[in-house]
C-alpha cells in the first residue's frame, strides 16, 4: 500500500503517508477511501508525509487530474 490515511475526529486532521512508489491511482483511491470513511469531515486539515516516497510517478496532466478530485472544502 503506497498511502496509508488515519482520521483523526479529535484533532480534525487526517495523516496521510506516501510510501514507495506513488501514482495518481493509488492517490485518487486514497482520496475515495477517506471520503468513504464515516469519520470523513471535508473540514479536516491534512498532513501528508512524503518521506518514505521513493518515486511520485506523476505527470502534469495526473497532477490536474488529482487536483480536479479534491473533497476538502476552503476550511481545510
Amino acid at each position: 500500500m503506497p498511502i496509508v490515511s488515519q482520521i483523526d475526529s479529535s484533532l480534525g486532521v487526517i495523516f496521510i503517508t506516501f510510501q514507495g512508489i506513488v501514482t495518481k491511482d493509488d492517490i485518487l483511491a486514497e482520496l475515495h477511501s477517506i471520503t468513504v470513511d464515516p469519520a470523513f469531515q471535508p473540514s479536516f486539515d491534512r498532513l501528508t508525509d512524503t518521506r518514505g516516497t521513493t518515486r511520485l510517478d506523476l505527470s502534469g496532466e495526473d497532477m490536474r487530474t488529482v487536483s480536479l478530485h479534491s473533497t476538502f472544502n476552503e476550511k481545510s
